[in-house]
């Protein structure tokens, strides 16, 4: 995920996230298992499957 480009995005740069939602991707991150979040209006999805 930290090669892929944010900008295009709907949820856009990591950087922008509100902390909560860095907190929910770094649990993902580290997780040992599939999860899966959709955040915002859009339901933008981030994950690791």
């Amino acid at each position: 995920m930290r090669e892929k480009d944010g900008s295009g995005s709907p949820l856009g740069l990591p950087q922008q996230w509100p902390p909560p939602l860095r907190s929910v991707v770094s649990l993902i991150l580290n997780s040992a298992f599939p999860v899966f979040v959709a955040c915002g209006p859009a339901m933008a999805d981030r994950g690791r499957v």
